[in-house]
């Protein structure tokens, strides 16, 4: 499938660029991966080329399809959201966010890889199941000491 509206050329740019910071390529490694379709910037590929370049990523960073991301990003998002709510900790998308970055160690969203989507899904859904059985037992705790 080829780009050819605006915003479907402006999804592939940010696809493009974002499998670029995935294989860690310098500037100058970028600039030579392009000077391959005669351009010196991603924004003067033509539709073809860019569809040609998304492939050829896509291929270099095994990267997965944009919904299975997107389908574990939702969980991440939800388990650190309700843990968040659970603690009476501010549950806003920018704490979510602040959260889920530090621990994935990245700055932006955008550059966490699906294996530490994944591994920080199970490590806060553990930990929920921890807090959640905390909160029982210290509940138990609480009832019995008033009898």
């Amino acid at each position: 499938m080829k780009a050819t509206t605006t915003s479907e050329r402006h999804t592939a740019l940010a696809d493009i660029h974002r499998m670029k910071n995935v294989l860690c390529m310098t500037d100058e490694d970028w600039r030579t991966f392009l000077a391959q379709w005669r351009v010196e910037s991603s924004k003067e590929l033509t539709n073809s080329a860019l569809h040609e370049v998304r492939l050829m990523l896509h291929g270099m960073t095994d990267s997965p399809t944009d919904d299975e991301r997107t389908r574990w990003m939702r969980r991440v998002w939800s388990v650190v959201g309700s843990w968040l709510r659970a603690n009476g900790w501010k549950n806003d998308n920018d704490a979510i966010r602040t959260v889920v970055c530090r621990a994935a160690r990245k700055k932006s969203t955008r550059e966490i890889t699906l294996g530490h989507l994944k591994q920080i899904y199970y490590a806060w859904r553990a930990k929920s199941e921890q807090t959640a059985t905390a909160q029982a037992v210290k509940q138990s705790l609480d009832i019995t000491s008033l009898n």
